[in-house]
């Protein structure tokens, strides 16, 4: 992948800093300073999240389609790129090879090698799922997006005492905004929990969905999920004395709900009779959140993820490109505007997928791809910005080194960039 940073490139950027802030006193205080907004013009954030999308699953997918996916350019437009560790508390202690690649898996092995943790990690409960690990899992991963802390695997929204952290939807809530959180993956997956609960291990389903009931969101799109099928009446009835529509199908979304729970047989990469797709609902998303307070929208490609763990070469693509047209759903929705800021990332990379760069082509890609490993790595993956943050960027370019040639930010500066444009306070 080759990018040129307009306007940004002459910033010298160094000296790298994985602090975080958060300062709402009903929720555990980080200790950074408070900062200032840095535009006048942003009220909407949207992020994007693309579960387990590394650079060579960005750069496969610019192959595959036959150009660059919409966000892997550099115009007036996308003109801020930079690379993100993605590292959770999990990982400290492992060693990493700094001297090879941390883009490319196919070279430095360190990068895909899951050896257990020996840190459990500083005697915290990481509960049953096992997420101890060298590389994040989606909900540490979520989080530190979510919140701008670091935490240890399978924590969401909590950190590693147990104290829920404020995140990006209670902000903008508290702000007077309009929020929602839309994924592909279903209502107690990790990442959109992350935004939406404070729930210490990843697979307490019960807890996650009475956690959604009351969650600071006014529009939560997903698929369904057993959890929820089997107890219907007892969550329909306790979501709807919380304020929230529970809808089933894309026809009975309505913009003049207050709240809505959408929960699907299944959200899908390109349009369908049989469910919407991942482009469909975040136009549906932009359209309802849209008012004069501005909103902050979380969209989760999550299915990326879940067919790079199987190494479902092309299922996974088509995630992949359904993705990239919920992207440029949005990038089309905020042509023309100065209030909107798109930040494209992702929450780890999956599968260590490679493949012979010299030696591809659109119609080979599929089976030229490889893949190193059926978990996650700790590949960095990309940020890229839709909007003005020259301002930003200027005030914090020591925050930042450099990796490869862009920028090397933290997966919690990314929170942090989407805070400071929501708020005075941050």
């Amino acid at each position: 992948m080759k990018k040129i940073i307009l306007v940004i490139s002459a910033l010298l950027l160094t000296s790298c800093s994985m602090s975080h802030i958060n300062k709402s006193p009903k929720y555990v205080e980080n200790k950074e300073e408070q900062v200032t907004q840095t535009s006048d013009k942003i009220k909407n954030v949207i992020m994007f999240i693309g579960d387990g999308m590394g650079p060579n699953h960005v750069d496969a997918g610019g192959v595959f389609k036959g150009s660059p996916l919409c966000f892997d350019v550099t115009d007036e437009n996308w003109a801020y790129h930079a690379y993100s560790n993605t590292d959770s508390r999990t990982s400290n202690g492992f060693t990493l090879d700094t001297t090879k690649s941390l883009l490319r898996p196919e070279e430095n092995k360190t990068l895909y090698d899951g050896t257990p943790s020996p840190y459990s990690s500083e005697g915290e409960k990481l509960g049953a799922s096992g997420n101890i690990t060298t590389y994040t899992d989606s909900a540490a991963g979520g989080t530190a997006l979510a919140t701008g802390v670091k935490v240890t695997n399978s924590r969401l929204g909590m950190d590693i005492n147990g104290q829920p952290i404020e995140n990006l939807v209670e902000i903008a809530r508290g702000l007077n905004m309009k929020t929602g959180v839309l994924t592909s993956d279903n209502i107690v997956g990790a990442t959109p929990s992350s935004f939406l609960v404070h729930v210490g291990e990843r697979h307490l389903s019960t807890d996650i969905l009475d956690g959604v009931a009351t969650s600071k969101a006014d529009l939560i799109l997903a698929r369904n999920e057993d959890t929820f099928i089997n107890n219907k009446t007892k969550y329909e009835t306790m979501y709807k004395n919380n304020g929230f529509d529970v809808v089933y199908n894309k026809s009975s979304l309505k913009k003049e709900s207050n709240k809505i729970v959408g929960l699907f047989d299944g959200v899908m990469p390109k349009s369908d009779p049989r469910a919407p797709s991942l482009e469909e609902l975040t136009g549906f998303a932009l359209d309802y959140l849209d008012n004069e307070n501005g909103f902050f929208l979380m969209v989760e490609g999550a299915r990326i993820d879940k067919e790079s763990h199987s190494h479902q070469t092309a299922v996974m693509m088509q995630e992949l490109i359904g993705f990239d047209r919920a992207v440029e759903t949005a990038s089309r929705w905020a042509e023309g505007r100065d209030d909107t800021l798109i930040v494209v990332t992702a929450d780890h990379e999956t599968g260590g997928l490679y493949y012979d760069r010299s030696n591809t082509s659109k119609e080979t890609i599929i089976d030229d791809i490889k893949w190193l490993t059926y978990n996650h790595s700790r590949t960095r993956v990309d940020i890229a910005v839709y909007g003005d943050v020259t301002r930003y960027i200027e005030k914090n370019k020591n925050r930042y080194s450099t990796l490869e040639g862009l920028p090397y930010w933290d997966n919690t500066d990314v929170f942090r960039l989407c805070s400071e444009h929501l708020s005075s306070k941050y």
